[in-house]
């Protein structure tokens, strides 16, 4: 199990409500937090139970209600995310007109 879990989700809910604090008119804005291969490693291994994650999301509603919905993606739905994202970032920061593809080569998805 998650070694001092309630700290652990304590600090990730206050990370995450600082973050959103700095979005403009966030107090309705849907929020979607969706855990990736690090965390699937982490289950895998007994190191993050489903106990932990419960506790999570428990406290993730609790704190911005049924407006927050948490996801363990699978390595297919990461990767779609990824290139989404991707594609998103490069239209909108560098004006790309055309898609954009990308090659994934970090965290546990490697």
């Amino acid at each position: 199990p998650l070694h001092d879990s309630e700290l652990a989700i304590g600090l990730w809910i206050e990370a995450l409500e600082e973050g959103i604090s700095k979005i403009k008119d966030h107090e309705d804005m849907p929020i979607f937090l969706g855990a990736t291969g690090g965390l699937r490693e982490a289950m895998n291994k007994g190191k993050v139970t489903k106990s932990d994650i419960a506790g999570f999301v428990s406290k993730l509603h609790h704190k911005f209600g049924e407006r927050a919905t948490f996801h363990i993606l699978s390595g297919e739905e990461e990767a779609y995310a990824e290139l989404v994202a991707t594609r998103f970032a490069a239209a909108k920061k560098y004006g790309f007109k055309e898609p954009v593809n990308f090659i994934s080569c970090g965290g546990m998805t490697s």
